[in-house]
């Protein structure tokens, strides 16, 4: 996976190497399905993993999100001493960054500190489906009160 950073007059510029300009957010969603299918035929993502990829229009921005439905098998949540709630596994961390990376490929803008502008074809989310989430965070002892975590 590779994304190509440069700064060019004080902008910064990145594209992903599976960006095409005319791309439409629904043809990215698409190939982000098909690149994760991939990725777990290869054995790259586990086998049992189910994933929702969708994208739409929200306010400014075109979003892609991607929400982990099943399949994760291992632990999401795990109990650290001295705190009073789980917090994610690393495993899951490394999942949703390769989920991430997967949506990166086909990303490209710019943006410029100095004036506060920045520009993005879309901006990826990758996040556990609710009551899946839920779920794993009771298996460590979690509590749910009124469908939230406490």
């Amino acid at each position: 996976m590779t994304v190509t950073r440069e700064t060019v007059k004080g902008y910064d510029t990145w594209q992903g190497g599976k960006y095409q300009y005319d791309f439409k957010r629904k043809d990215i969603a698409k190939a982000i399905r098909k690149d994760i299918a991939d990725a777990i035929a290869c054995g790259n993502l586990p086998a049992a993993l189910t994933v929702s990829v969708t994208s739409k229009f929200q306010g400014f921005t075109a979003r892609i999100t991607m929400k982990v439905t099943g399949g994760v098998p291992f632990a999401v949540y795990e109990r650290i001493a001295g705190k009073d709630y789980p917090a994610l596994t690393a495993k899951w961390r490394e999942l949703k960054s390769t989920l991430l990376a997967i949506a990166a490929e086909y990303s490209e803008g710019e943006s410029h500190m100095q004036s506060d502008y920045y520009r993005a074809n879309f901006h990826a989310e990758c996040y556990i489906e609710p009551t899946y989430d839920q779920a794993h965070y009771a298996l460590v002892g979690g509590r749910i009160i009124g469908g939230r975590k406490e």
